[in-house]
């Protein structure tokens, strides 16, 4: 205490008591970053981007083209959700591997992050903003007018 004292010049004897929270609240982290951070050590590390692309690669070996929907069940739902976006015949018969690999990665990475940032969510502001997506979708024939 009295390194505190003799560091703050023209001190008051006796500093307010509302001083003090004032001093250690900024320090504190947002309770977000706390709940991601046990969210990190409860759920551990996700998959990276290049092994995710890794896993697609090695499913598209095992079940080809005509595997769809068994390479889509054996592949973790993150992944299949992009794989399903891109499109399985995309992936499989692309002669750009390149390319469809940069924008794989890319998807993935905005998906991860989504799937992140809704696990991070209270389970009060997930199930709401779950039912926002419901509730915003295009009725099927207003979509059909669309095309």
């Amino acid at each position: 205490m009295n390194c505190w004292r003799t560091s703050i010049p023209n001190r008051p004897s006796r500093p307010p008591k509302k001083s003090w929270p004032r001093a250690i609240i900024p320090a504190l982290p947002a309770v977000g970053r706390i709940r991601n951070a046990a969210l990190e050590l409860q759920n551990g590390r996700g998959i990276t981007a290049p092994e995710a692309w890794g896993l697609v690669l090695g499913i598209v070996r095992r079940h080809g083209y005509y595997g769809e929907t068994e390479a889509l069940q054996a592949l973790p739902p993150d992944i299949s959700r992009v794989v399903s976006w891109m499109g399985w015949a995309e992936i499989c018969h692309s002669e750009k591997v390149d390319v469809v690999r940069a924008q794989f990665m890319r998807m993935y990475e905005v998906q991860e992050k989504r799937s992140r940032e809704l696990a991070g969510l209270p389970p009060a502001v997930k199930m709401f903003v779950m039912g926002l997506g419901d509730t915003l979708k295009l009725p099927e024939m207003q979509l059909e007018k669309c095309l």
